[in-house]
């Protein structure tokens, strides 16, 4: 939210992937010592109809203030307010801070499986309880979980998605949870109903685990909204406006 400072470290993640496809992290905060809501970032909000909050913001300084005041801008500029856990450990070094952001107001809510556990304090809990459990507090929980699919809670109901599986053996999961809520979120902007927005994150989530890395190609995502209506019955995703992928939510249209 603030521009990096001349001679400042950038932070600095490093992936260990095992060869069934599994991960742990090594990261560096680099100079992120504080956040602050600057003006460049009070002018992308007023732009977008969506504020995601990450969860891993929560371990820089200052994050409780900067969060709220973005999330608060956003809602006042009509953007709706969606946030990520982040990591299981994320949420228990700030239970406080994620049940004060939800309690603020946050429109979707995405997790996986321990990562509502933790912040529920229910360690053994399943997604389709934590879904239920953290339902009341926000408009819409998805709450991802593994092989087994995901949970959503809306409007009083859950919903379980089945995940996306496909011929090839996944490589690495690093990435997939934010590949599900990348195609989560495609497939709201889109209006596609509560299951179609599961199947739709299930998808990109399963093409993120087939290749080295944490996100896809340019040309990949693309095909990835051209293949939708095939995973889905929603709408077709239809690019406007010259080719490749839509530079803005104004240039897609649903046909």
């Amino acid at each position: 939210m603030n521009p990096l400072q001349a001679l400042s470290a950038a932070g600095t993640a490093i992936v260990l992937t095992t060869p069934d496809a599994n991960r742990t992290f090594l990261s560096y905060l680099g100079e992120a010592h504080a956040l602050q809501l600057s003006a460049a970032a009070q002018q992308a909000i007023k732009s977008s109809r969506m504020l995601v909050v990450e969860g891993y913001m929560w371990e820089v300084n200052n994050a409780l203030e900067t969060l709220s005041a973005a999330a608060d801008f956003a809602r006042s500029n009509g953007a709706m307010v969606v946030m990520t856990a982040g990591d299981a450990g994320v949420v228990q070094r700030h239970t406080a801070e994620f049940w004060q952001m939800i309690s603020d107001g946050v429109d979707m809510l995405f997790c996986n499986r321990s990562e509502a556990a933790a912040l529920l304090g229910r360690p053994s809990c399943t997604a389709q309880e934590a879904a239920l459990a953290l339902g009341p507090h926000c408009k819409v929980v998805l709450v991802t979980d593994g092989a087994h699919g995901s949970c959503i809670s809306a409007m009083g109901q859950v919903q379980r998605v089945p995940p996306c599986w496909t011929t090839s053996t996944p490589v690495d999961t690093c990435g997939a949870g934010d590949g599900y809520a990348a195609g989560a979120l495609y497939g709201f902007l889109c209006g596609y109903d509560v299951v179609n927005i599961g199947r739709a994150g299930a998808r990109v989530a399963s093409a993120v685990i087939l290749r080295q890395g944490a996100a896809t190609t340019e040309d990949e995502a693309l095909q990835l909204v051209q293949s939708m209506p095939d995973m889905t019955d929603a709408p077709h995703p239809t690019v406007i406006e010259g080719q490749g992928l839509p530079q803005s939510q104004a240039q897609i249209r649903c046909m």
